[in-house]
């Protein structure tokens, strides 16, 4: 192969009338030096070749996708702190009315919530009906009473049924759940009456005024079926807990990840021993994944505590 390719010469012999590459528009041609190709050919062609090489474009990709093991407490802090970032959390909180109803992954939203507006939020027995083993031994507390922030300022005297009626277009409800339908984000919540509880009336609440209605779950609250297919199931019996089905408002880790990092998560596993009991695996892509390590490493939580 040539290392030097010839510069133009004026061919007289040629039958054109003007010479060839003078015609406006056509690319000028090298008339008087040689064009040195072998720089080229040693050097900036196989490092051209080697950035798109399969084993590079392997490495690319990988860099971009990463597997993160998630235990369940540390699931609801990312869950509440996702839910914290949200602008139309953040207008509630200032302009309108949240009502955090007591759970154990509300908990977290409560304290991520009342930390926005500069108050301290004690936890201990922020619960209803909770699902433990048998033989467990519960702690005494006192009746149940919902979280409430008002324009700013939070309230532990109040529940969802006594703000219910106070709640308007842009305010907030959040309540928990038991199980997740992933691929419709339908939630259930199980009752253990017939009334339809506290999700009963902020259901109620969300379709008389307006106001929305958001689920905090985790993934660990995975279900095979549809919701409606269980609830159906739950509900024709006389004894035992019924289910109260609610649409498409359940907030996830995969949520709270693609809206703190920007990354999208994909559930791939479940399951743990030794405090990793309910954790969940998670497959996680994003340009920089770093923002992801971060935000990991910040919220590692202790097992949950009543």
């Amino acid at each position: 192969m040539a290392l030097f390719m010839r510069g133009w010469r004026n061919w007289q012999t040629r039958t054109f009338k003007v010479r060839v590459g003078d015609h406006t528009g056509s690319i000028p041609v090298l008339r008087t030096r040689p064009v040195i190709l072998w720089p080229v050919l040693l050097f900036v062609m196989p490092a051209f070749a080697n950035c798109f090489s399969a084993n590079h474009l392997m490495r690319r990709l990988e860099a971009m996708e990463k597997q993160y093991f998630i235990p369940a407490a540390q699931g609801k802090r990312l869950i509440a702190k996702g839910i914290a970032s949200l602008e139309s959390v953040k207008k509630a909180l200032n302009d309108g009315i949240i009502v955090v109803i007591a759970g154990t992954t509300n908990r977290y939203v409560a304290e991520e919530l009342c930390g926005l507006v500069g108050c301290e939020f004690d936890g201990s027995g922020f619960y209803r009906g909770i699902t433990v083993p048998a033989g467990t031994k519960m702690p005494t507390k006192d009746g149940t009473r919902d979280l409430v922030i008002e324009r700013g300022r939070a309230r532990r005297d109040l529940t969802i049924f006594d703000a219910a009626p106070m709640l308007g277009k842009g305010d907030l409800i959040f309540k928990g759940a038991n199980a997740l339908y992933l691929p419709t984000r339908t939630a259930g919540i199980l009752l253990g009456t017939h009334s339809g509880g506290t999700v009963g009336c902020a259901k109620e609440a969300a379709d008389r005024t307006g106001c929305r209605l958001m689920i905090p779950v985790g993934l660990e609250k995975t279900v095979a079926e549809p919701i409606s297919a269980i609830a159906e199931r739950c509900n024709r019996l006389t004894v035992g807990l019924h289910m109260f089905e609610v649409d498409g408002a359940a907030y996830t880790e995969i949520e709270a990840l693609q809206d703190l990092c920007g990354a999208k998560a994909e559930f791939i596993a479940a399951g743990g021993v030794l405090g990793g009991e309910g954790g969940c695996y998670l497959q996680v892509a994003a340009e920089d994944l770093s923002p992801v390590d971060r935000l990991l490493a910040e919220t590692r939580e202790q097992p949950f505590r009543l």
